[in-house]
């Protein structure tokens, strides 16, 4: 297909014409069989509720569709207030970075003097330490000054006022590299990323957001997104470089410099300024499990300024306000310091440093993420937050053109996986399924119309990470005319490429474990076969460390939590040209499963730990654990003995 024919492209049908006719067939053969037929109304009852969600287009994968308000979830949710205390910005930098007095602010605050402040640029030393050095003596080589510390001391020198102002020095960047102008085929990528939010749980705590995204830049919402892995790290290092999950120990004490392509140097390389913004250094996507980066890995790299957040007291002494972080700049959990740096939520620092990135390069190629960490990591509740400030952010960036040439992702790595939803029906779903909505430019809408038919096709189909990565690549190379079939080499395909309906999970480089086209029934084995499948878990649990670290205590199994059969989706069977019978229209093709699986909830002692797993009992009444065992509650300090952070959920330390 030529590149003319993509743009000219007509609408395809979505259904053939003898579709339709069989589905108008079958409308009037249910509508004359429960009128006519004595004991219908009793059939159509008992008819498996799957039948009434088949895809005519033939789909493999049955996508579950659950209420975001469902009754048996909704008690999780609640109102909260910011946790952040409330006082005025004494200072802030004016356009041309120079440090101001906020005169009016210092009035608020009911100081009568004046006040002397002073500025330190931040010097990163490594991922874990930075130091602060005084204006006066730092050279712009040898500091990093998107942040600084401010420092104000009364008329008596004592200290009174001490936070950290953000900006994005672009004078720097722009010293050391060339970027291009955005083009048509060149356009921006901005991806803001938000840790442990299910598209259910954007829809219940985002709704303005989403309706802004939907409505107003006319985004897609895919249904079908399914993380690949576990946790943060290995979904975003899919996520950023289309790598297949490798075991956690092989990052371990190293750089991932030279181990992980990540996909902002390619864009680098073509003349892109690229961002990279995580504010939460206590529990990051990268460090936590490696030692992070050696180098900046982007031209703009906030994570020595959430090193910087964690680093310094906070405080505002004056006759109308006072606040200091020292209460809580110890207790790591305590949500003020993980939410907050000083009067505002972390959430809202970044999205100001994402607007001062955006100004700061107008015109220019941007790639940048921008990853919240803080946001709704440890409770989902306090993600109602963020939903007026975000929708604002992306329509002050519409307003001010900053949309005009830039694809716009906003994503999550995986659902809530440490609050007691988890362990519903629902949540468990959920927990597997982030958020992802995608908005294109209106010109690239207008020049390549099959890009939006294709992501609105795409939205009710599985998708993953994987296609993400494929399709950032897409972006990269400026390709938005797919026609092609993609390499079945690689895991995952471009978003931009039509996803054929008979995709699987393997497919799509989602685990089995992840895998949301099951379904799951009510177990068929005695209480006593679950104490087995119980104590196989927990025998799983123990192997993982009993010979390597002593002091983690031997595992017991407390009790069956709870159990499901899982059973494979079915397959609706192929229409055929000529025939049309009442088998074609009901049956449906079992994914037949030699061995009988399934996935248990089980409590241990001691520590009183939740574990899910999935099993396999074999015909011959073999029992195999799978690999992978999720923890799902907290295990908080139990584990201080222990600095292997893949046995951290396991591990209760003696």
């Amino acid at each position: 297909m030529s590149l003319h024919e993509c743009i000219r492209e007509k609408i395809p049908a979505e259904m053939p014409n003898r579709k339709i006719k069989s589905l108008m067939y079958v409308s009037f053969f249910a509508m004359f069989t429960y009128v006519m037929v004595p004991g219908a109304i009793d059939f159509f009852k008992v008819v498996p509720h799957d039948i009434f969600i088949i895809d005519y287009n033939e789909t493999s994968c049955v996508l579950p569709k659950h209420d975001p308000f469902d009754s048996s979830i909704i008690k999780y949710f609640y109102d909260v207030d910011s946790p952040c205390d409330k006082f005025p910005d004494i200072v802030y930098l004016d356009n041309d970075l120079q440090l101001q007095t906020n005169t009016s602010a210092v009035k608020e605050a009911g100081w009568r003097q004046h006040l002397t402040c002073e500025r330190e640029y931040i010097q990163r030393i490594n991922e874990k330490t930075v130091v602060f050095v005084p204006e006066k003596s730092a050279s712009s080589s040898s500091v990093y000054s998107d942040c600084s510390k401010i420092s104000c001391h009364d008329q008596s020198s004592s200290l009174v006022y001490q936070q950290l102002v953000f900006h994005t020095d672009s004078e720097r960047v722009l010293k050391s590299k060339q970027i291009k102008e955005e083009t048509t085929d060149s356009p921006s990528v901005v991806i803001v990323g938000i840790d442990s939010v299910s598209q259910l749980a954007a829809k219940r705590l985002l709704p303005k957001t989403l309706h802004y995204l939907t409505h107003s830049l006319g985004a897609h919402i895919f249904n079908g997104y399914t993380k690949v892995a576990e946790n943060t790290f290995p979904n975003l290092i899919s996520l950023l470089s289309g790598q297949k999950e490798k075991l956690e120990a092989l990052f371990r004490d190293k750089y991932l410099d030279d181990m992980v392509s990540f996909i902002w140097k390619n864009f680098s390389g073509k003349g892109y300024v690229t961002m990279y913004a995580e504010e939460q250094p206590v529990s990051p996507s990268f460090t936590a499990v490696s030692k992070g980066f050696l180098h900046p890995p982007t031209d703009h790299y906030f994570f020595p300024c959430g090193v910087a957040m964690d680093n310094i007291k906070t405080l505002i002494h004056s006759p109308n306000y006072r606040h200091s972080s020292a209460a809580y700049n110890k207790l790591l959990l305590l949500k003020p310091f993980m939410f907050c740096h000083g009067n505002k939520a972390k959430h809202e620092i970044q999205i100001n440093y994402l607007k001062s990135f955006l100004s700061s390069y107008e015109s220019k190629r941007k790639f940048s993420l921008t990853w919240m960490a803080a946001l709704a990591h440890d409770d989902l509740n306090y993600l109602r937050l963020a939903d007026d400030q975000l929708r604002d952010f992306f329509d002050w960036s519409n307003k001010n053109g900053h949309f005009n040439n830039t694809i716009l992702i906003l994503l999550s790595d995986h659902g809530s996986n440490l609050n007691a939803i988890r362990n519903t029906v629902i949540g468990r779903v959920e927990e597997r399924m982030p958020l992802f909505a995608i908005a294109l430019p209106k010109y690239l809408k207008e020049k390549y119309p099959l890009l939006e038919r294709n992501l609105r096709h795409n939205t009710e189909r599985l998708t993953s990470h994987f296609d993400t990565y494929h399709t950032l690549v897409d972006i990269l190379d400026g390709r938005f005319c797919r026609s092609s079939e993609p390499d079945h080499r690689l895991i995952g395909r471009s978003l931009f490429s039509r996803i054929p309906s008979n995709r699987t999970c393997g497919d799509a480089g989602i685990r089995s474990e992840y895998c949301p086209c099951h379904k799951y029934d009510i177990v068929d084995v005695s209480e006593n076969k679950l104490t087995e499948f119980g104590e196989s878990v927990v025998q799983k649990i123990n192997s993982k460390f009993e010979s390597v670290y002593p002091r983690c205590m031997r595992l017991s199994l407390n009790k069956v939590e709870n159990s499901q059969k899982i059973v494979s989706n079915f397959i609706p069977a192929p229409w055929t040209e000529h025939s049309f019978t009442w088998y074609s229209i009901w049956h449906s093709e079992e994914r037949h499963i030699d061995s009988k699986q399934y996935r248990m909830l089980i409590s241990t002692t001691p520590g009183l730990a939740l574990f899910e797993s999935s099993l396999t009992l074999h015909p011959d009444g073999r029992i195999e654990v799978w690999d992978h065992i999720s923890r799902a509650n907290r295990y908080g300090n139990q584990s201080h003995c222990v600095d292997v952070v893949e046995l951290k959920p396991f591990c209760f330390c003696g």
